[in-house]
């Protein structure tokens, strides 16, 4: 199980950067829970880079994405999952094209979520978010989808997160947010 959990790590890594490794490319572990990985480029091999990482025992995942020449991605299905304890996930300027449901499965203890693309430096890439991406993720209480470029956000979207308190929208072109003044987002820290 281990070892699978790994590959679906290592496959996460793979995606988030489409690129070669460079040599300042590194995971690096702060207080034995939190990790924050720079990528410039990619080769294919994460093994050197993840063997430190105990992912069981990781709460905190902060992924830099530093390549703008880089391809749009999306991210797998359980994407994360074998980082089953993680309560704070960042991904930083990945140039991620859309959030498909069942990429967030696994991270029933995930509390904080920012993903920022920075699609809008980037001609042509906006985020786009499955319909049901949060089902897999019930104890948020903080997402912070700013400067990605959206231009769609479907209010249902946010009815899972029934502990969400803050929600930060920043940098995007969206063009009616109504729904966030009733029905699931009505209490929200907008």
């Amino acid at each position: 199980m281990k070892i699978r959990k790994a590959v679906l790590a290592l496959s996460l890594l793979v995606v988030l950067t489409s690129v070669r490794v460079g040599a300042s490319d590194a995971c690096r572990v702060f207080n034995d829970s939190s990790v924050r990985c720079h990528f410039h480029t990619y080769q294919g091999d994460w093994t050197n880079m993840l063997a430190h990482v105990e992912l069981e025992s990781t709460t905190s995942l902060h992924v830099d994405c530093t390549d703008p020449s880089a391809y749009p991605t999306m991210l797998p299905p359980g994407a994360f999952a074998s980082f089953e304890n993680l309560k704070w996930l960042q991904l930083d300027s990945c140039r991620l094209a859309e959030l498909p449901n069942r990429s967030l499965l696994g991270l029933q203890r995930l509390e904080h979520l920012r993903i920022q693309t920075r699609n809008a430096d980037w001609p042509g890439t906006s985020l786009v978010i499955a319909d049901n991406i949060f089902r897999d993720v019930p104890a948020l209480i903080s997402l912070d989808l700013a400067f990605n470029d959206m231009r769609l956000l479907l209010g249902p979207i946010l009815c899972p997160l029934h502990g969400l308190a803050r929600f930060n929208l920043t940098g995007n072109r969206l063009i009616d947010l109504k729904w966030i003044e009733s029905g699931c987002a009505s209490s929200l820290q907008v």
